[in-house]
């Protein structure tokens, strides 16, 4: 669109050229020439922060204002300088990058040349109020007229300038709060223009009052204080990006430690960021194989497909100036670039990749590496965090889940256990069972036999956990059946078949598991009626049978044959003994008298013993409860290590000669 103005421009110029001033002050031409030349390298350039948190700037050339000090010398053929300058520099720099930059240089040489037209309206005003060449004085009748036409002229141009960077934003989408602050900015820009035109009045005052020296000598003057004004510029705005881009990765971090640990809350957190991080660049952020984590602007497509693929496992930086060869392309681009991997901490595995590049302020690209790597290392943390979180919520969920089924089992493994003690004339029976874990390996069972007798087992498998009570429960179906089917098949020799009952369970256990498990028992089959008891045991602790009275020594029932489930073919021998009245029949498993204090001592059997003896004349019930506070007055603090089983058989004083309840009324 700024073609016609500039065709416009030039033949005005031609129009208003005089030749002589060509001819006459070539040098003066020449060296402005040179000035004009290296103005136009340079920028003074304005920051500001929008109320939206993103970056502008208002970049401004003094080539503009040197110009036009030259006119308002030797009027308007000076202007020739500004058509050549554009044409210049794009010849200058058209070498380098590729056709999309050399179109962009076209185009900024062609709105340069496009600024004739407000010098040249200057030139009209000036001289309409009566303004001559050169300027006569810096008095204030000969400075008023040009004053007024540099307020005009320059006026124009900003507002040229203003609706160039407005029609290239317009290629972008904006927010409705992108376009107020642009019509701020737009509006700024106006208003700076003719304010930075006055200052070309000062040299061309000068060349009148002292000549070509003064006015060259103004020029360098402005011209080191523009490379001053924009190192100094550049080194504040540089350090207040720095403090903001730390206080917006201060800010990231707290959001991502506030926030849930799930990797699905990144992106958004990412997306209100980073572009204040950031500004001005295009940035992607891509987990491995194929998960886009940002991709900024949003209307960006993201880079090359062949940058993800190039050298994955990378884990070295990588900066790229706008000259260098792109390794996954092999050619140069106009943008600089930063490729930042992001990289799992426990594994040191590649998971993605950070790519950012910037086009404009190339010269300070560079600094924005250290946010990058931050950024992907708060990328890599998070994910790890989240990664954490999911195992830590499975495993307690299988927790959970393996709790319940412990329950279960434990309920299951409690159903086993005789609900009712058999209520027999002249005895009395009491039994506890209390596991060290949610399972036990040690059980009891009071099985009713056929002839009124009563089956005693109390047993301990040689393991805890969850194998121990699956072990035990085999084994206590397996005593339990062969028990009953034995006193029903051989009723009048049933007391002899007692070890043979337990050899075939034995048998039956060896071969129908492949564990290295093992389990003591004693069985024992007691006639009620007579007292007389025939047992067997299989490698268990020796139950104590309790005399009435105190002073006597308890008579151990030692074992019989070994634990069963270890040799097929093993044996065992029964032996019988008579329980008189008020005498008491203690049965335990090793878990009690291997309970241990704080010291490392055992319970053992003497106090297994002294427990028994304070309190023998007491109930069945009560003697149990008893002995179970006196181990755990024993352990205190100290967890328990194995299983405790207590099963206490007492004869009543005066006892009747009776059987189980159930069988009473049998003929």
């Amino acid at each position: 669109m700024f073609i016609p103005p500039s065709l416009l421009g030039l033949a005005w110029l031609i129009s208003v050229t005089d030749s002589d001033v060509l001819r006459e002050h070539w040098p003066f031409l020449l060296l402005l020439f040179g000035f004009l030349l290296l103005f136009s390298t340079l920028w003074l350039e304005m920051y500001f922060v929008t109320t939206s948190g993103s970056y502008r700037s208002e970049r401004r050339s003094f080539w503009g204002e040197a110009m036009w000090s030259g006119v308002l010398v030797f009027g308007p053929t000076v202007a020739w300088l500004g058509v050549l300058l554009p044409w210049v520099a794009y010849f200058l720099q058209q070498r380098e990058g590729g056709s999309l930059q050399r179109i962009r240089i076209f185009s900024q040489s062609v709105f340069r040349m496009s600024v004739l037209v407000p010098t040249l309206v200057e030139v009209a005003v000036y001289e309409r109020l009566g303004g001559r060449f050169p300027l006569p004085s810096l008095d204030v009748p000969d400075v008023l007229p040009v004053v007024a036409a540099t307020l005009v002229g320059f006026t124009l141009g900003s507002v040229m300038i203003a609706i160039s960077q407005g029609i290239s934003r317009v290629m972008s989408p904006f927010t409705p709060g992108q376009r107020t602050e642009s019509t701020l900015l737009f509006a700024l820009m106006v208003l700076l223009g003719p304010v930075a035109g006055l200052v070309a009045i000062l040299p061309a005052g000068l060349y009148s009052l002292a000549g070509w020296g003064a006015f060259f000598s103004f020029l360098a003057i402005l011209l080191i204080g523009t490379v001053i004004i924009d190192r100094l510029s550049r080194t504040i705005e540089s350090a207040r990006r720095r403090t903001r881009e730390l206080e917006q990765l201060q800010r990231l971090s707290q959001s991502l430690l506030q926030a849930a640990p799930d990797e699905a809350n990144l992106p958004g957190l990412l997306q209100a960021f980073v572009p204040n991080i950031f500004p001005l660049c295009c940035v992607a952020i891509r987990l491995y194989p194929d998960q886009v984590l940002l991709l900024l602007p949003d209307h960006w497509a993201g880079p090359d497909a062949r940058c993800w693929n190039w050298d994955v496992d990378r884990v070295e930086p990588l900066v790229l100036g706008p000259r260098e060869a792109r390794p996954w392309l092999d050619q140069a681009g106009r943008e600089g670039v930063i490729i930042v991997p992001v990289i799992q901490p426990r594994t040191q595995r590649v998971q993605g990749r950070i790519y950012l590049h910037r086009e404009q302020r190339i010269g300070t690209f560079h600094h924005l590496l250290p946010a990058v790597q931050w950024l992907a290392d708060q990328i890599a943390s998070t994910l790890h965090s989240a990664e954490v979180y999911r195992q830590t919520v499975s495993e307690q969920v299988r927790r959970e889940r393996l709790a319940q089924e412990l329950t279960f089992a434990r309920s299951v493994q409690t159903s086993f256990l005789p609900a009712e003690r058999p209520q027999i004339g002249g005895w009395q029976i009491a039994a506890a069972l209390e596991p060290a874990r949610e399972t036990s390996g040690d059980f009891f069972d009071l099985i009713p036999l056929h002839g009124g007798r009563l089956g005693i087992v109390i047993a301990d498998v040689a393991d805890k956990g969850v194998g121990a009570a699956l072990y035990m429960a085999l084994s206590r179906t397996l005593i339990r059946a062969y028990a009953i089917d034995y006193a029903l098949r051989y009723a009048q020799t049933y007391l002899r078949q007692v070890a043979h009952v337990i050899q075939t369970v034995n048998a039956r256990i060896v071969t129908d598991t492949q564990s290295d498990l093992f389990v003591t028992l004693f069985f024992g089959v007691l006639d009620p009626s007579t007292g007389i008891l025939t047992y067997v045991n299989a490698g268990h602790n020796p139950p104590y049978l309790f005399r009435r009275h105190r002073g006597r020594r308890a008579r151990a029932l030692r074992r019989t044959g070994p634990p069963l489930g270890i040799l097929e073919n093993a044996r065992w021998s029964r032996r019988s003994l008579k329980i008189e009245a008020g005498e008491t029949l203690v049965l335990y498993t090793d878990g009690l008298t291997e309970a241990m204090n704080e010291t490392g001592e055992f319970f053992g059997d003497e106090a297994l013993q002294g427990a028994v003896r304070a309190c023998l004349h007491s109930p069945a019930e009560a003697m149990c409860s008893e002995i179970l506070r006196a181990v755990a007055e024993f352990e205190g603090t100290v967890p328990r290590a194995d299983d405790i089983t207590l099963l206490i058989l007492r004869r009543e004083l005066e006892s009747k000669p009776g059987r189980l309840y159930r069988e009473r009324n049998r003929p």
